[in-house]
C-alpha cells in the first residue's frame, strides 16, 4: 500500500490570516429553565465590519455566591444558542457570550443574570407574566422594538426571495443538464456556493479518500471510495470526471483503493497511487471533456524533475527514481505512514504515522535552520497533513484542526466534534500559491 506525493510543489498548505477580532453577539437571553439546566441564546451582531469573520462562540458560565465557572467553546458559525447543563438548583447564575474570530475573541457580551428552579417548581420554557421568574440583562439590554421588528421581517421576507430565485434556477440548470446527459438525467449539477463548503454531498457513502490541486489553480481533483475521479473548477463546481483501473482486471474493480493523487506541473496528467501497489499516470488534457488517456504505469518523467516520494505500511519513506526505475529508503519508522506532504518549495517533507507521530525531513533546508526528524505528537493518525509557510495543518478521526508552529508548538485548533454532521478528516491538500487549504472528511471538503 503506497501514499503518493511527488516533490515538486504542488502541494504548499496556507497559513492563517490575521483579522480584527470580531464583535460581541447581541440580543443574549436564556429560556427553558430548570432546575439543574437552561439555554442560551444569541444572536450575531449585525453591524460587523467587514472582514471580521466569526467562526464560533465562547460561552462563560459564573454562579453567584459559589465555586466554579465553566467555559463552552462553540465553533461553529451555524450554531446561536447553547445548553447549559450540570447546574444546583435554585441557585443564581451569570453567563456572557464573546464571538471567537480567526485571531481572538470580542469583549465579552452582556452579562445575563438568571435563576434556576426549584426541583418542584415547574416552568414553561418561555413566560414574562407577573409573578413569573424572568431573565434580564444586567447591561440593560431593551426587548426588540417596532423598528427593528420590521427590519427583521424585510430581511426574512428578501431571503425567502432570494432562495425561490435560487430553486428556480437550480431547477432550469437541472433540466439543461439532463437534456444534455441522457445518462445521468435527473441528477442536478453539483454546484457550491462561494466559500465553504467545496461541491455538494455525494448520494451514498462518498468519504474522500484523497484530493489534489493543478499547478496552474484551474482544477482541483478529488476520489472517494468509488474510486472516481471527480475534476472540480476554481468555483467549486464539478466539470469532468473518469473511472481509474485495477493493477489487473481479473481482481476486479473493487479489489483497490486510490490513496494519493498528483498534478504535473503543467497540470495535463494527473499521477494516481492505488493500494495494489501500481502508480497510473493519466493524461487528461487541458480543456474539460478531453480523452482521458493512461500514458505511464509508474514510470513518469516530470518536466522538472525525476523523483517521487511514498510511504510504506511498515513505516519506510522511500524516493523513487522514474528515470531509473529504482528506489531507496529516505528514512524508516516503526508507524504506518498514512499521509505525506512537501513544503512550498518541494525541499522538504513531512510524515504522518499510525501512532500520531509528525516527522520532518529536508533535502535542503535553504538556510531556515528548522529542525528535522520527529517534530510532533498529534493526538490521533494525522490522515489530513498540510505543511504552510509558516504553519502545519494536521487532522483525523478526531475531528479537530490542529496549526502547528514550525518546531511543533499549537497555533490554533478548530474542534467539530459538537457538530454532528462532521465526520473524521481523512486527507487535505493544498493550493500551489499557499492562500487555501481544503481538509477532505466522509462527503465534504471544509476549505480554511
Amino acid at each position: 500500500m503506497a501514499s503518493l506525493m511527488p516533490l515538486s510543489s504542488y502541494l504548499s498548505p496556507t497559513g492563517f490570516v490575521r483579522a480584527d477580532r470580531p464583535p460581541s453577539p447581541v440580543n443574549v437571553t436564556v429560556t427553558h429553565l430548570r432546575a439543574n439546566s437552561a439555554t442560551v441564546s444569541w444572536f450575531p451582531h449585525w453591524d460587523a465590519p467587514e472582514g471580521n469573520i466569526v467562526i464560533g462562540y465562547s460561552i462563560s458560565q459564573q454562579r453567584q455566591n459559589g465555586p466554579g465557572q465553566r467555559v463552552i467553546r462553540e465553533v461553529n458559525t451555524t450554531t446561536r444558542a447553547c445548553a447549559l447543563w450540570g447546574l444546583a438548583e435554585d441557585s443564581d447564575y451569570t453567563v456572557q457570550v464573546r464571538s471567537i474570530g480567526l485571531r481572538g475573541e470580542s469583549p465579552p457580551g452582556p452579562r445575563v443574570h438568571f435563576r434556576t428552579l426549584k426541583g418542584s417548581d415547574r416552568l414553561p420554557s418561555s413566560s414574562s407574566s407577573p409573578g413569573d421568574i424572568t431573565v434580564e440583562g444586567l447591561d440593560g439590554e431593551q426587548p426588540l422594538q417596532t423598528g427593528e421588528v420590521v427590519i427583521i421581517v424585510v430581511v426574512l421576507l428578501m431571503w425567502a426571495a432570494v432562495i425561490g430565485l435560487f430553486c428556480r434556477q437550480y431547477d432550469i440548470i437541472k433540466d439543461n443538464d439532463s437534456n444534455n446527459n441522457p445518462k445521468e438525467k435527473g441528477k442536478g449539477p453539483e454546484q457550491s456556493p462561494q466559500g465553504r463548503p467545496v461541491g455538494t454531498r455525494q448520494d451514498g457513502a462518498a468519504k474522500v479518500t484523497c484530493m489534489a490541486w493543478s499547478h496552474n489553480n484551474a482544477k482541483f481533483a478529488v476520489c472517494s471510495v468509488d474510486r472516481v475521479v471527480l475534476l472540480y473548477d476554481e468555483h467549486g463546481e464539478r466539470r469532468d470526471k473518469f473511472s481509474t483501473k485495477p493493477a489487473d482486471v481479473k481482481y476486479g474493480r473493487k479489489s483497490y483503493m486510490v490513496k494519493g493523487m498528483a498534478f504535473s506541473p503543467d497540470s495535463t496528467r494527473i499521477a494516481i497511487g492505488q493500494t495494489d501497489n501500481i502508480i497510473y499516470v493519466y493524461k487528461i488534457g487541458e480543456d474539460w471533456g478531453d480523452k482521458k488517456v493512461i500514458c505511464n504505469k509508474f514510470i513518469q518523467t516530470w518536466p522538472a524533475e525525476y523523483i517521487i516520494v511514498f510511504g510504506l505500511a511498515e513505516g519506510k519513506v522511500r524516493l523513487a527514481n522514474t528515470k531509473t526505475n529504482k528506489s531507496s529508503t529516505i528514512y524508516g519508522t516503526d508507524s504506518y505512514v498514512v499521509s505525506l506532504t512537501t513544503n512550498c518549495s518541494g525541499k522538504g517533507i513531512l510524515s504522518g504515522h499510525a501512532d500520531g507521530t509528525i516527522v520532518r525531513y529536508f533535502f535542503d533546508d535553504e538556510g531556515s535552520g528548522e529542525s528535522q526528524g520527529k517534530l510532533v505528537n498529534h493526538p490521533c493518525p494525522p490522515y489530513a497533513l498540510a505543511w504552510a509557510t509558516s504553519s502545519i495543518v494536521a487532522a483525523g478521526c478526531d475531528r479537530k484542526i490542529v496549526a502547528y508552529g514550525k518546531e511543533g508548538h499549537v497555533l490554533q485548533t478548530f474542534d467539530y466534534s459538537r457538530d454532528p454532521q462532521e465526520r473524521e478528516f481523512t486527507t487535505a491538500a493544498a493550493s500551489p500559491g499557499g492562500q487555501s487549504v481544503v481538509l477532505g472528511s466522509y462527503d465534504r471538503g471544509r476549505q480554511l
